[in-house]
């Protein structure tokens, strides 16, 4: 009996052991979409396992990608007072977090912008191509992208 009692404790031990955490999960696609981040916005610093952060206060967060990982993560949103790119509809997904308004910020570090939150207060946000407006976000307000942007700018 005794036997038996630490081979089950050996095994559930063992396949816990197994088991990758959502951070680690991911980690190689982090690393991806933060080596092409970089490569596409050269001068900013990694910060963390899935952030790089630039000088001008631009931010990405590389969210996980595998269903269990996004299920353990939060939900992505933007910060209040800042307005953000998103690589997924609604909101979701891997993000960039701007500050610097009025400016144009370039979205070059995510492959594409399917949505934009205006989180500040007041004031609108534009994604756009060159110089022509594709979609305009009031405050406190996501709208979904439905064609290519090259940079969100900002209007007080």
């Amino acid at each position: 009996m005794h036997r038996l009692t630490l081979l089950v404790a050996l095994l559930t031990a063992t396949s816990t052991l197994m088991i990758p955490t959502p951070a680690h999960a991911d980690d190689s696609d982090a690393s991806a979409q933060i080596s092409y981040a970089l490569q596409m916005a050269p001068g900013g610093v990694r910060t963390a396992w899935n952030q790089v952060t630039w000088p001008d206060g631009t931010i990405l967060t590389v969210e996980p990608t595998t269903r269990p990982a996004r299920a353990a993560a939060a939900a992505s949103t933007c910060p209040s007072g800042k307005f953000c790119a998103f690589s997924d509809i609604n909101g979701g997904g891997s993000h960039l977090d701007f500050t610097a308004c009025p400016s144009s910020n370039s979205v070059a570090a995510l492959p594409q912008v399917f949505s934009i939150s205006n989180a500040r207060s007041s004031g609108t946000v534009t994604g756009r191509k060159g110089s022509t407006v594709i979609v305009t976000v009031n405050a406190g307000a996501t709208k979904n992208v439905t064609k290519t942007i090259d940079k969100v700018v900002c209007a007080v």
